[in-house]
């Protein structure tokens, strides 16, 4: 058994020329991975692409079927093909960003398209780096130019022929040129130059910040070039610093608006309201008495008398005590809940330990016998273990059983469980290859095997 063999196959995902690649699940995280199948050598320096612009290389090997290379998968990433209208100005300059920045490492791809460009909302990421595609190989670096001009082309071309993309009519433009001169770093900086002057470029940034390249010094974020500032003629007028000299400031100008009336100066007295007189009889003067905190001449029909405070006040120690008692209240309540809860689970554990206890204290049926119902757990394994999920479909039953014959049980390996007492026959299958039909007793048997031939 290779290292290869280790990643359960799951099916096929392409197959090209000279190359197979398979869908599998890693053994060891249980993420899916792709399987790539081929003959020569894997890609020099593919291992050092960033895995946030290209599908990271977790494994790669030579063994006796050939070379295998073992990419990661990004979760919910669509090829554009399956959505052409994703494809937009920002993901073409995106695409072409990143096959620049891996040409300065010296890595092509060899077979760029649109199928191979995957995005999940703004990332973008290319599938297939590190195989040799078109026989390039290892002299993947000593092709330079040449190589990268190959993939730009390639690429820019299976863009313009996708049905139903979003380009603008300069991105076309654009691609067109690069399938001409295959320059892919000018095309990036010529679609970020039109993603800029789209309408509702400001609302939206570019689909991501860097080049492909993880420990690259020039690391800057595309577009930020066109970023202009307001000229300084537009801006708003300053405002004078405090304590300024006022011909400092003689240019500047305050208008106040013209519906507003001026607003009078700080400190001077408002000019007095005079009222217009009243024909009520003028009411008696206050008369202070001497020695007396307050003194009113009332109505010859009024007399004032003296009374106790309606509502008596509230000292601080009269709500702190409140406050306290509030708190225990709460507290009360809670314990009083939390009492009620370990009650009723207190009563569910006891019911549930009766319950297990009587089923334990009950008699297993005996072998073949058809009356009752129980349960009889076997571990079913498949040989080879390297075959993918087998299904189990029984071939006889004992009488009364739920299992008919013909009746598929579940996916195996796994463990099942058995309703009756009894003979059965268990066979297993998968993409119309059958097993050896296995016979076994319950109760007695506990563990089975599906034996699969070796396919022709």
């Amino acid at each position: 058994m290779s290292a290869a063999d280790a990643y359960a196959r799951t099916g096929r995902f392409a197959e090209h020329v000279g190359v197979v690649v398979d869908r599998a699940i890693d053994p060891i995280t249980g993420l899916p991975v792709l399987v790539y199948r081929f003959s020569g050598s894997p890609v020099a320096h593919a291992r050092s692409l960033d895995p946030d612009d290209v599908w990271r290389i977790l494994d790669e090997g030579t063994d006796d079927a050939g070379t295998y290379l073992v990419t990661h998968v990004v979760s919910g990433a669509e090829p554009l093909t399956s959505r052409p209208a994703s494809l937009d100005v920002y993901v073409a300059a995106r695409a072409f960003e990143v096959i620049a920045g891996a040409a300065r490492l010296g890595v092509v791809h060899g077979d760029l398209g649109a199928e191979r460009i995957f995005r999940r909302v703004d990332d973008v990421w290319i599938e297939g780096y590190g195989v040799p595609w078109d026989a390039l190989g290892s002299e993947a670096a000593a092709a330079g130019a040449g190589a990268l001009a190959d993939d730009a082309r390639r690429l820019a071309g299976s863009m313009l022929e996708l049905p139903g993309h979003a380009l603008s009519e300069a991105a076309i433009d654009v691609l067109r040129r690069t399938v001409d001169d295959g320059d892919a770093a000018a095309a990036s900086a010529a679609l970020h130059d039109a993603g800029a002057h789209e309408p509702g470029a400001q609302e939206r940034a570019p689909a991501a910040a860097g080049p492909v390249l993880a420990d690259d010094p020039q690391r800057a974020a595309p577009g930020a070039a066109d970023i202009r500032l307001p000229d300084a003629s537009a801006r708003a007028t300053p405002r004078p610093p405090r304590n300024a000299a006022p011909e400092a400031f003689a240019h500047v100008r305050i208008e106040s608006a013209p519906d507003l009336p001026p607003t009078p100066a700080r400190g001077r007295d408002p000019v007095p309201v005079t009222l217009p007189a009243s024909t009520a009889p003028p009411t008696a003067t206050p008369a202070r008495t001497s020695g007396a905190r307050f003194s009113k001449t009332l109505p010859p029909d009024v007399t004032y008398r003296s009374g106790d405070e309606i509502r008596p006040g509230r000292t601080v120690g009269d709500r702190v005590e409140a406050a306290v008692g509030s708190v225990r209240d709460r507290r009360r309540v809670w314990l009083v809940g939390l009492l009620v809860v370990a009650a009723l689970a207190l009563a569910l554990v006891t019911v549930w330990g009766q319950r297990a206890g009587d089923r334990a204290g009950d008699p297993a049926p005996a072998n073949g016998a058809a009356s009752g119902s129980a349960s009889y757990a076997v571990d079913v394994f498949v040989s080879p273990a390297r075959l993918p999920p087998v299904s189990l479909v029984v071939v006889s039953s004992p009488p009364g059983s739920s299992h008919g014959a013909g009746t598929t049980i579940r996916s195996v390996p796994d463990r099942i469980t058995l309703d009756r007492a009894g003979t059965w026959q268990l066979q297993g299958g998968f993409d119309g290859r059958r097993s050896e039909i296995v016979t076994l007793v319950v109760p007695g048997d506990t563990a089975i095997t599906l034996s699969f031939t070796d396919a022709p």
